[in-house]
């Protein structure tokens, strides 16, 4: 398809579109950007060691469909983080805090960019508004 095509962005949903069915196997969520795809699951602190294997199942299996594709996970541009109160973060298993996919693994970050909005583990906007206004 060339590029600049009105058919383009339809063709890639429609490509793309078994990911958000893939990954809802695994009971996680898939918000899929133009050239992104982040994934969500929710769980309480006593269950983060069943949804990191979740996870990793999950993006597995996505990075197996990739390949089938003819896609490639990005490994150095994949991150990751735990969410919730500073003193949930604090309860959350040693083991938690490495995302293992395949010979890779990946620690956990303390921030993320989604759509320039800059999110931390407690879900506090300070560092999102010192980056927009750091003379503040």
């Amino acid at each position: 398809m060339p590029q600049g095509s009105a058919l383009g962005p339809l063709l890639f949903l429609l490509y793309t579109a078994e990911l958000a069915e893939l990954a809802a196997r695994f009971g996680v969520t898939l918000h899929a950007f133009a050239d992104d795809n982040q994934l969500y699951l929710s769980c309480k602190t006593n269950e983060a060691n069943l949804s990191l294997a979740a996870l990793e199942r999950c993006v597995t299996a996505i990075s197996h469909w990739r390949s089938t594709n003819r896609l490639k996970l990005n490994m150095e541009k994949t991150e990751w983080l735990w969410t919730g109160s500073r003193s949930k973060q604090d309860r959350l298993p040693r083991t938690a805090l490495k995302l293992r996919l395949g010979n890779d693994t990946t620690d956990v970050v303390d921030a993320v960019r989604v759509l320039a909005v800059l999110i931390t583990q407690d879900l506090c906007l300070d560092k999102y508004v010192t980056s927009v206004f750091p003379n503040i």
